[in-house]
């Protein structure tokens, strides 16, 4: 678990991490990653997408939010608040994480949460992702934020990509 839905667990370089005060713990990534591959044990990093507490402080416009701006808490989701599928912002934030722990020498990547959330939000109010003639339908966003990751990792750093779904939330 590199990140989770409260934080990432390494000293990462990443501008938005450390912006957003997402940095809890400071693992040894590449030592760590060295003693399983010398152990013979290959490297999954499970990164958690979407449920994500930690922006709603300091980077609200990255989240799912009400017309008024203002960050949702969903109770399904442990009254969580989300990053906001569509933004390609949050795409790039994953991906980056995604290609720095490369680097420490993680051997695939598992992209877990890559959902919107499940029900409504804890105060009635609905979500707001612009007008709704403009917004593409919820599994696009998905779609295309695996289809963009898929060819920042696997295609240009031949490191396989996997995700959890559960395609129910996509229309819910």
């Amino acid at each position: 678990d590199i990140k989770e839905i409260w934080g990432i667990v390494y000293e990462s370089k990443i501008p938005l991490a450390r912006e957003t005060g997402a940095i809890v713990d400071n693992l040894n990534l590449a030592e760590i990653f060295a003693k399983c591959h010398s152990k013979g044990i290959r490297v999954i990093a499970r990164i958690v997408c979407f449920k994500d507490a930690t922006l709603a402080a300091t980077r609200p416009d990255l989240c799912i939010v009400n017309d008024q701006g203002k960050p949702i808490e969903f109770p399904l989701e442990s009254n969580s608040t989300f990053a906001n599928p569509y933004d390609p912002e949050i795409w790039q934030y994953l991906i980056d994480i995604a290609k720095e722990v490369i680097e420490f020498g993680a051997d695939e990547i598992q992209f877990d949460y890559v959902r919107f959330p499940a029900g409504g939000s804890a105060d009635g109010t609905a979500a707001y992702y612009g007008t709704p003639e403009e917004v593409p339908e919820k599994f696009s966003a998905v779609n295309r934020f695996l289809q963009t990751a898929a060819i920042e990792i696997q295609n240009k750093l031949k490191t396989p990509v996997g995700a959890d779904l559960f395609s129910i939330i996509m229309t819910s």
